[in-house]
């Protein structure tokens, strides 16, 4: 798992704990989030969790952010 922040590459790094968000998700170092209302998610290659918890594709992300 990587943690970027603020959209700045020169920042990202492994993640050497785990992180609780905004919503009361917490993200754990293996990629597994463990939503607020008690079900986990896996994260895949590709996918992203933001500060509020919400789960996307960084492509979509990406292609949002050229729009």
């Amino acid at each position: 798992m990587m943690v970027l922040k603020h959209g700045d590459t020169t920042t990202m790094k492994l993640m050497d704990k785990s992180v609780t968000l905004n919503n009361g998700s917490t993200v754990l170092t293996d990629g597994t989030v463990k939503l607020a209302d008690g079900t986990t998610k896996m994260l895949k290659e590709g996918w992203y969790v933001d500060a509020d918890g919400k789960i996307g594709m960084l492509k979509d992300m990406v292609n949002k952010d050229k729009m």
